[in-house]
Parts: structure tokens; sequence; C-alpha cells
């Protein structure tokens, strides 16, 4: 096994845990707009191959995935917080005892990994972040990871799901995307995966465990508490399929801002709508073919990310004296599937 892994046998020479990732963390409110905006920003966007493909759907899917992997030869158009954080990522990689390893990424729409700990070549500790300003909640993952070799299994140990898991012991799996089998056999997401357990995990152990906020003044708080007695280990192995590809995990199907805002464009193109396509969309109110449309801005995150408020009638009597029925698609984020089923209504 490790001659399979190793392109210099000199970096097994002393294998022993070390971080092998740490997160961008936006250092106050400002960086965290930048952050929003350069994640979403149609610079990180790679084309969408599948173009041809008649499926909507599954293209939609694809080129999701794709405008995460943004190359680093595009570094210099980032924010300079993020071009930083960036450039150290290229010279660890340059590390000889990163030859051996997987290269972990969680910089793209929706990812979240806080740490990985390489164990060994084949084995790796993940720690999640937080959800924003969240004390205690840590559930939804969501990274990439590179340098793979084929035939080779690999065992990921998500350390600090706070959540029970429960789900896991009814059939659910954690999402795998290769893009090598998207490439080739046009693959979307799998369950390709084996070996899934789930144990407690005492709190005091989770050594790397941090939660950071940003508060509605903009600055940063920290704390190394996660105000609970344990919490959950998920183990899971997957078996790369080819060499060098670049593999996504994800604990549920995800569903992105730039997902709803091209569902959300496409209804109103339909409609007659001539804005240009942007993720910054404005209010607007449509009428036509007897349907009135209405989207809202109802708050923004502290990243300055908008909450849509969606109202759909008919158009007779406008908005007066009409009954409402109110629907929200999810509360956490891991809490996806609801977004499809409201995108389904």
């Amino acid at each position: 096994m490790s001659l399979e892994l190793t392109h210099n046998t000199q970096a097994l020479d002393s294998l022993k845990p070390f971080i092998l990732y740490s997160c961008y963390r936006p250092s106050d409110l400002r960086a965290a707009k930048e952050y929003a905006e350069f994640v979403l920003s149609e610079r990180t966007v790679v084309p969408n191959l599948l173009e041809e493909v008649g499926n909507d759907s599954f293209e939609e899917e694809a080129a999701e995935v794709r405008k995460s992997d943004y190359e680093f030869c595009r570094v210099p158009e980032a924010p300079s917080d993020i071009r930083s954080y960036l450039v150290r990522e290229q010279e660890k990689r340059k590390d000889p005892r990163m030859a051996c390893y997987l290269w972990f990424d969680s910089l793209f729409e929706c990812g979240n990994l806080n740490k990985a700990i390489a164990v060994s070549p084949t084995e790796y500790n993940l720690y999640l972040n937080t959800d924003t300003n969240s004390a205690k909640q840590s559930q939804w993952f969501y990274f990439a990871v590179t340098n793979t070799r084929q035939n080779v299994t690999v065992k990921f140990n998500i350390m600090n799901q706070t959540k029970h898991p429960h789900f896991y012991k009814k059939g659910m799996k954690p999402l795998v995307f290769s893009r090598k089998d998207n490439e080739n056999i046009y693959a979307a997401w799998t369950y390709h995966v084996d070996n899934l357990t789930v144990t407690k995990t005492v709190t005091q152990t989770l050594k790397f465990q941090e939660r950071y906020e940003i508060s509605l003044n903009g600055e940063e708080q920290s704390s190394h508490s996660l105000h609970r007695p344990y919490c959950y280990s998920v183990s899971f192995t997957h078996t790369f399929k080819h060499d060098n590809d670049k593999v996504y995990f994800a604990y549920n199907r995800p569903y992105s801002f730039t997902r709803l805002n091209k569902f959300l464009r496409r209804i109103e193109q339909q409609l007659g709508s001539k804005q240009p396509d942007s993720w910054k969309l404005p209010e607007t109110t449509l009428d036509s073919h007897g349907i009135l449309y209405k989207r809202e801005i109802l708050c923004r995150s502290l990243a300055g990310m908008p909450l849509y408020g969606i109202s759909v009638g008919n158009s007779k009597g406008g908005w007066e004296r009409k009954r409402y029925v109110v629907i929200t698609a999810r509360v956490h984020a891991s809490e996806t599937p609801g977004s499809y089923k409201v995108q389904g209504l």
C-alpha cells in the first residue's frame, strides 16, 4: 500500500499525525462579505462541459460542482485575504511530506471543513465548522480531495457531528462526486462509501475543534467549548477509481444559493422578466399569463446574502384580501432536501 501511495519515500520516514488542511476563516464582517462575493462570482466558474446533455437537472448539478473547482491561476483576482490564504495553500503542497497524502479543499460555495488531520496516508480525522453564530450545531460537511491514487482505499473520520446521526442507521450514506467519472460516463452524485460506523466522542478529546462567530458589530469571537459532554464520530471508507482525480464528499446533496438563483431566474424569464442574469437579483413583481409573482428580500445574512420571500397567486384581484399558505424550505445547513422539496412545489 505504501508503494502505491508514495511518490517520495523520504516523506514516509517519520509519519505522524499533523494538520494537513485548515480552512479559510474571514477575519471580520468585511472579509465575510468579500468571501461570499468571491465564491459566487463568475471568476470562479469553470465552464460546463455537459451543455449538450438534454437533462437540465443533471446538467445543472454537474455545472454546480465544477463551479467550485476554481484554478489557482485565478488567485490574482481574489480579495487580498483569500489570495494570501490560497498562496499559503500552494506553498504547503510543495512540502515533500504532502506527496503521499490527499489534498483537501472546502473554499467553495456550500463547502464546510474546518481542519483535516493526517493520521496516515490512508486515514484522516476531519473537523467541521459549526453553523454561523451557533454554539454547538455542526452536521453539514462538503469538501473535496485531490492527489488521489487508483484502487487505494482511504478512511475518513468526521470527528465532531453534534446532532445524533440516526439517519445513517436507516440507510443514509455520505454522497460522493468524482470529476473523472462525471467527464467520462456522466456520473453524478453516488453513494460509493463503505464501512460506515457511528460512535460517541468525548468533547474534551476534540483538540482541534474551534468555534468562531462574527457578531453584528463585526468583531470576531472564539470559543473552545461545544457546551455538551459528547458528540459523534462518523467514519467511512472510499476506494478511488482514478489517479489524480478530484472527488467531492457531502453530507447530503448540496443545494446552493447559485442553484436557487438559477431556478428563480428561469421562472421569472418565463413570466417575461428581462433582467440580466446575476446572483445580485433585485426585488421584482411580475404579472403574466394570469399569474402574479413577487420576489422580495425579507432580510440579509451577516455576509450580505439575501433571504428571499416568494409570493405566487392569480392575477385577479391582486394581493388584497387573499388567504396565504406559508412554506419554508429549511432552517439548518444540512437540511438541503427541504430546499429541493420547495423547489418541486
